[in-house]
């Protein structure tokens, strides 16, 4: 999932509703201990606000990993509540919301460049 910031500016007065279903797939190939992920559904919403874009974002899925004791295949649900913030002038946040930002990130790694804002799941440590 990617707008460009002409995107979230043109549908800043209603924002942008997320529900998507995002192939997460290649995480198995960055964690060796991940056997298998299903499909994220991805909901949430988007919302412009001056220089600031906003989201607020639910992840769902189940992976597969190794059971601690047993080694079986175990079905792990998993269930993100986040939320982002983003400048859309390019300008980077104060270096104490950007602590409190990384904290509430959870598995999503963000970035964002002068015209595209990035996010995507990634595996936490």
């Amino acid at each position: 999932m990617r707008w460009t910031i002409q995107q979230l500016l043109a549908n800043s007065a209603n924002g942008i509703d997320i529900d998507r279903h995002v192939d997460v797939s290649e995480l198995t190939d960055r964690d060796k201990e991940l056997i298998a992920i299903s499909n994220a559904h991805v909901t949430g919403h988007v919302e412009v606000e001056n220089e600031h874009a906003h989201f607020l974002i639910a992840v769902r899925g189940t992976m597969t990993l190794p059971d601690s004791n047993t080694l079986a295949e175990t079905e792990v649900p998993f269930d993100i509540k986040m939320e982002e913030s983003f400048r859309l002038d390019g300008l980077e946040p104060r270096k104490t919301m950007k602590r409190c930002i990384r904290q509430r990130t959870g598995m999503w790694i963000c970035f964002h460049t002068s015209k595209n804002i990035f996010c995507w799941p990634f595996p936490c440590e």
